[in-house]
């Protein structure tokens, strides 16, 4: 019958299993504390290079960013920040590349096609900007953001009844209010329909007595606001549409 105890062969087995299994353990742990602590290095790191964006410095903040995608092309983060940084550096088509890349199942995938469709507008390639805006209403990402600028291509092509409809959701956020106002005005300008354009422009200058028609110079002080000569420029103003491909948006910056 087999002995229930351990000889001294099979001890020095049994604490040679124990130490290697104990040393295994100890390996994953490192592994992972090593991980991890890269994870949150590259992290810092794309946050440098975003606080580099913000302030400006786009050569800084593009070198940064690739080399955090060099080490971790996975970060979608750092993806969406080059890309950001290219288009603000001017280099629309990298940046549109850059944001090509981000896969449709991450959370950065918003910013990533709304950065798109914003490159397009500026284009004037309208209607491949609203494919864009299209698929984040599908998904459910279309933020109020987002929506202002889908409401700004609807109109630069043309689509003046989808445009306004599209607004709706908007007028229920009162801190959109004076947006919703202008942005409607404009539409309604644009369509033909100033007699409904200058109540809504007017309102609009009356909440913000500094907000001017894009490209223009007028001052608009409030002592003249509600004047007709005051309706009559806002609503002559405001019939403009861009000449050529768009200009950056006057309605939204959604980055």
């Amino acid at each position: 019958m087999r002995s229930a105890t351990l000889t001294a062969a099979s001890w020095r087995s049994f604490l040679l299993a124990v130490a290697v299994g104990a040393g295994t353990v100890s390996a994953v742990h490192a592994q992972s504390a090593s991980e991890s602590s890269g994870r949150e290095l590259i992290q810092r790191r794309c946050q440098y290079a975003y606080v580099l964006l913000w302030k400006k410095d786009f050569v800084a903040a593009e070198e940064q960013f690739r080399k955090v995608l060099q080490e971790a092309p996975d970060v979608a983060d750092a993806q969406v920040g080059l890309g950001l940084t290219l288009e603000r550096a001017g280099k629309l088509d990298e940046a549109f590349a850059e944001f090509a890349k981000v896969k449709s199942d991450v959370p950065d995938y918003a910013a990533a096609a709304g950065g798109q469709a914003r490159i397009l507008v500026s284009k004037g390639q309208f209607k491949e900007a609203l494919k864009r805006y299209q698929d984040l209403k599908a998904k459910s990402l279309l933020t109020d953001e987002y929506r202002l600028a889908y409401v700004e291509a609807l109109a630069y092509d043309g689509n003046y009844e989808e445009a306004l409809k599209e607004l709706v959701p908007l007028r229920q956020r009162p801190q959109m209010a004076t947006d919703v106002a202008k942005i409607e005005g404009q539409i309604l300008a644009w369509s033909g329909r100033s007699e409904e354009a200058i109540p809504k422009l007017v309102a609009a200058l009356e909440k913000s007595p500094r907000m001017m028609p894009c490209g223009s110079t007028w001052p608009g002080h409030t002592s003249c606001r509600t004047s007709l000569k005051t309706q009559s420029r806002l609503s002559r103003s405001y019939r403009k549409k861009p000449p050529g491909p768009a200009r950056r948006s006057c309605f939204a910056w959604t980055s």
